[in-house]
């Protein structure tokens, strides 16, 4: 690539190996206020993003060296501004909204750069006779949970899975969403004075999703999210976490399962041995939106989860509740 080509790649993926060397080729002291006032503009637009079936349009073909420029770095601000904020709802929509404009560029992108970006992200993909060609353990291994990527319904040759176009995409889809969330959230004692000093003037605005009656005082379920555990992580899928995501923020089953899993891969970081999957995790979210299921309470979740991580007290609504009398034995 020349100094044009791996410009407009890190503008299309700013995550990319591309786009990290031509922020360190800037040699920037600091990170200039105008970029974090951009940054702080693209977590809020992901937020205002986060539920609509058909969001605007993230990715927009541009020529200006500059703007394309502006808008990785706008990217890295968006990172340690989520990050100094410590709001789980806005890193998870950043993520999604970052994964969903690099997606749109990769529909339109010529198939040299869709292999070289696959191969920046670890799926070795091989020509074969004008075929692109992946090892059947790679596939495996990468290949989303979907009916229409499992591996029956592709085409073996020789030990190696004869990759459509579409197969490849969605599989490159998976591979960036882990690309964004990986390193977040950024430590605190990381991030530049200035930028904890600028976020604490931001202020997001959360459009909040219909509650379901009794699910007062959540915002434990958001430290919880932020906060890796060691162990009960079964218990906490199906009794907290599912029920949260497709019931309280009105998630669909899917994007929770994505979800939670990023979650489990971060406990994994903590205590590696699960049995936790993607399957149990998808089931757990299908049965809670069927039956309307609520999270635990904090008074339970406190029994649960209080010797790995302090979830606070009950807020009042929920601490000041008086049980019926009415058909009490």
């Amino acid at each position: 690539m020349d100094a044009s080509e791996r410009l407009d790649f890190a503008y299309r993926y700013p995550f990319s190996q591309e786009a990290k060397a031509l922020v360190e080729g800037l040699k920037l002291s600091r990170i200039e206020p105008r970029y974090l006032e951009l940054g702080a503009e693209r977590v809020q637009d992901a937020l205002n993003a986060e539920g609509k079936k058909h969001p605007n349009k993230a990715y927009f073909k541009i020529e200006l060296g500059s703007i394309k420029q502006g808008y990785v770095l706008s990217y890295v601000a968006a990172r340690v501004i989520a990050s100094a904020l410590s709001d789980y709802s806005a890193i998870e929509s950043f993520v999604a909204n970052e994964a969903r404009r690099s997606s749109e560029a990769l529909r339109s992108d010529t198939q040299q750069n869709v292999m070289h970006l696959s191969s920046e992200l670890g799926l070795r993909l091989q020509n074969g006779n004008g075929e692109l060609l992946m090892k059947f353990s790679d596939f495996l291994r990468n290949a989303p949970s979907s009916d229409g990527n499992a591996l029956v319904n592709q085409r073996l040759a020789m030990g190696y899975v004869v990759m459509q176009r579409e197969s490849i995409l969605a599989l490159i889809d998976e591979a960036m969403r882990r690309a964004i969330r990986s390193g977040l959230p950024i430590p605190k004692k990381e991030l530049p004075a200035e930028v904890l000093e600028f976020a604490k003037g931001v202020h997001l605005s959360i459009k909040a999703k219909p509650a379901l009656s009794g699910a007062a005082g959540i915002n434990w379920i958001e430290r919880l999210l932020a906060t890796p555990i060691p162990d009960v992580r079964h218990r906490t899928v199906y009794l907290i976490l599912a029920p949260y995501m497709v019931n309280i923020k009105g998630m669909d089953p899917e994007s929770a399962t994505k979800a939670i899993m990023e979650y489990i891969e971060r406990c994994k970081t903590v205590n590696p041995d699960t049995r936790i999957t993607e399957k149990y995790i998808r089931y757990q979210c299908e049965y809670a939106k069927r039956k309307g299921m609520k999270p635990l309470k904090l008074v339970n979740a406190r029994e649960l989860l209080g010797s790995f991580i302090d979830l606070g007290s009950p807020n009042s609504a929920e601490s000041t509740r008086q049980p019926s009398s009415k058909g009490r034995k």
